[in-house]
């Protein structure tokens, strides 16, 4: 779709200031401080705690490979009964916030606690702890297992099945998997293990939760606690470096590639007969969404107790949940519409170097973990001239907008990508500029604007480690709200805030899915 000049301006000039002035200005500042520094950039203690934070990191991604790979190859290629159901529950981690599973299984696993003896008896009276790194690794693999269970599902609907066809006149069928299919989906496949890399090294709200020491912590330490801006400056940069190469990583993989599938076919791949093992994988099913949605929802409804405590909750913190639901649609509105404008810069751009180079900045946010992101933001606002903005509730929809960008362009980039030129052409013969837009491309999209602003306002509704750094006096999102509970003790409370911030997220799936069921887009 043509756009005029002024309009790419306009656009990049917006997402400029608002999306990669953070990360540019932090990585300034950053660097000016390991500079002053010198070599002593970190302690020997600090390297090994950053070092601790890459294994428990690489720990959570292996184990989201494990899991999610034959889940969604189950669901994708076999005869399992119910598939669509089970892929659809695959995506249900993401209405649960990270550091919620994190409490919820801190509960399981808790000493005294049935599944704690249960476990002590099996092994001779020794009983995993999650308050470790391998305990967070799970939790954070089980949080973000959709990415990888995402990027399988897209990979195998991207396979040529006449490939597959052809190997399989002279191959067994496990080999066709093992020497075509697997080859061609293995960039996906990287790629949502990387995802979940970046997340969990990112992650501060579960370390939090479980107590424990990783290297987001410590820079939350130095700046919140300590109030040493140039420690914790200096802190980020190793941090940052490792996420830049793994955000680049992830763009060489998917270059050209969608990481999600926005159709609904299957793109006529015969299905896997799996006969007697069809028992086998509908346990492996189970097991996992038992672990990642059942047993989470389960210990929040037994610690939430009475339905009095629901409308306790409701009372005491409703002022919070309507403010936060409010900042969750607004950081979702504005994050969809800022970055369907990036979207249709890149595709007006074509393939040159000028939209391989937009596109790489266009991620670039995505390699800041919230805590950092959150110093870029206090740099860049906190000034003067810009208290305005500092000093509300539009620090956190700016500050939602930066963090979710990322994800948003690429959704609506893969979504454009499925418009046939020869539409817009014989649209163009009717109508053109803003009309065409309206009238054309933005129907065609409906099922990516519904799947944008569905992700944005999950992500933006249960987000902790950014809010707890620019959350202005007076204000406190639900999540905030729910991590002082939890720091005073108030099980009950704590629980049933979680419950709510669940159920407040369904309410914009239940109003948004009927658009998604009706929109008939074509497999990415």
């Amino acid at each position: 779709m043509h756009l005029p000049g002024w309009a790419h301006a306009a656009i990049w000039l917006v997402f400029g200031a608002l999306v990669l002035l953070p990360p540019v200005w932090l990585a300034v500042d950053a660097l000016g401080a390991g500079s002053a520094q010198g070599v002593e950039l970190l302690t020997g203690d600090q390297w090994r705690l950053f070092g601790r934070s890459l294994s428990m990191a690489a720990g959570a991604a292996s184990l989201a490979l494990v899991l999610g790979v034959p889940y969604a190859l189950l669901c994708e290629r076999t005869d399992l009964p119910g598939r669509s159901l089970w892929m659809l529950a695959g995506l249900l981690p993401l209405l649960i916030p990270a550091f919620v599973h994190a409490l919820t299984w801190a509960r399981v696993l808790a000493p005294n606690r049935p599944v704690a003896t249960w476990l002590q008896a099996q092994l001779g009276g020794w009983a995993p702890s999650i308050h470790s790194p391998a305990g967070a690794a799970l939790v954070l693999a089980l949080a973000h297992l959709p990415f990888v269970i995402l990027l399988a599902q897209a990979g195998l609907r991207s396979v040529d099945r006449t490939l597959e066809e052809a190997a399989a006149l002279r191959l067994a069928p496990r080999m066709v998997w093992w020497r075509v299919t697997l080859p061609l989906i293995l960039p996906y496949l990287l790629a949502g293990g990387l995802f979940v890399l970046v997340f969990a090294l990112a992650d501060f709200a579960v370390a939090d939760t479980l107590r424990l020491r990783v290297y987001p912590v410590e820079v939350f330490i130095e700046l919140s606690a300590l109030f040493d801006e140039a420690a914790a400056l200096r802190l980020s940069l190793p941090l940052l470096a490792v996420m830049l190469l793994l955000v680049g990583l992830i763009g060489w993989l998917l270059r050209g590639r969608a990481f999600v599938s926005l159709g609904g076919g299957r793109a006529g791949h015969e299905l896997l007969a799996l006969g007697r093992r069809r028992w086998a994988a509908l346990a492996f099913c189970a097991l996992v969404i038992g672990a990642a949605v059942l047993l989470p929802l389960g210990v929040l409804l037994l610690d939430a107790g009475a339905p009095t405590n629901y409308w306790q909750a409701l009372q005491v913190s409703a002022e919070t949940i309507l403010t936060g639901i409010a900042l969750a649609v607004a950081a979702a509105l504005s994050t969809t519409a800022l970055a369907l404008g990036v979207a249709l810069s890149l595709r007006a751009l074509g393939g040159g170097p000028a939209r391989v180079g937009l596109d790489l900045l266009s991620q670039l946010p995505f390699a800041l973990a919230p805590i950092l992101l959150g110093i870029g933001l206090i740099k860049v606002w906190n000034h003067p001239a810009t208290l305005w903005l500092y000093g509300s509730a539009g620090m956190l929809i700016v500050g939602y907008l930066a963090r979710l960008a990322p994800f948003a362009v690429r959704i609506l980039d893969a979504a454009l990508a499925q418009v046939a030129e020869s539409q817009l052409e014989a649209a163009r013969l009717a109508m053109g500029g803003w009309r065409l837009l309206w009238w054309v491309v933005l129907p065609l999209l409906r099922r990516g604007l519904a799947a944008t602003l569905l992700l944005c306002f999950v992500l933006a509704l249960g987000e902790l480690g950014l809010a707890l750094l620019i959350t202005p006096p007076g204000l406190i999102p639900i999540p905030i709200e729910i991590y002082n509970y939890l720091h005073y003790g108030a099980e009950e409370r704590v629980a049933a805030l979680c419950l709510i911030l669940i159920a407040a997220q369904l309410g914009p799936i239940a109003l948004l899915y009927p658009l998604w069921q009706r929109s008939a887009a074509p497999t990415l």
